[in-house]
């Protein structure tokens, strides 16, 4: 038989594991919409590692939506230069034009909204989850999902020893 289990136990040890493990990367130091889509786009099919120089001399060149939207085709596609899939691009761009056009130069809010861009894949909620809490930290439907995940993979990865999870020292 299975004990309940008060998920708010994990809030502060979870909390002390990620101060104490995670990784400096330069799209966490300013969780924008724009940042955290930008480094979603280029992380597909690529290593975090390589991802780094590229992100941050793209974001130095292209610092928002608009200088995206705004940005020659020419220059765009040397900035991607290495990272393979200039569809990617390409589609962000498109994707650019939309958002200073229709929603005045923000990523918008809403899931559903998000997966209607170009360059968004359809059906990736990770993503689109990704840009609302990451970038907007603020949460929304489907966080439940997120932190279901979470929480599973903490209870079976031996992240957190039962000393923890019992709240003793």
């Amino acid at each position: 038989m299975t004990k309940e289990f008060d998920l708010n136990q994990l809030t502060e040890p979870l909390l002390a594991w990620f101060s104490a493990h995670a990784r400096i990367l330069p799209w966490r130091e300013n969780p924008t919409p724009y940042r955290v889509w930008v480094s979603e786009i280029m992380l597909q099919q690529t290593r975090v590692e390589a991802v780094k120089p590229y992100f941050e001399r793209f974001i130095s060149e292209l610092p928002t939506i608009q200088a995206l939207a705004e940005c020659p085709e020419e220059k765009l596609l040397k900035l991607w230069e290495g990272l393979g899939y200039y569809n990617r691009v390409r589609n962000m761009q498109i994707a650019a034009k939309t958002v200073v056009g229709e929603y005045g130069g923000e990523l918008p809010a809403d899931y559903e909204e998000l997966q209607k861009l170009k360059g968004i894949p359809v059906g990736n909620s990770m993503m689109c989850f990704d840009i609302v809490i990451l970038g907007l930290q603020i949460l929304r439907g489907g966080w439940d999902g997120i932190l279901y995940g979470i929480v599973v993979i903490v209870l079976t990865s031996g992240m957190m020893n039962q000393t923890i999870l019992s709240g003793e020292k």
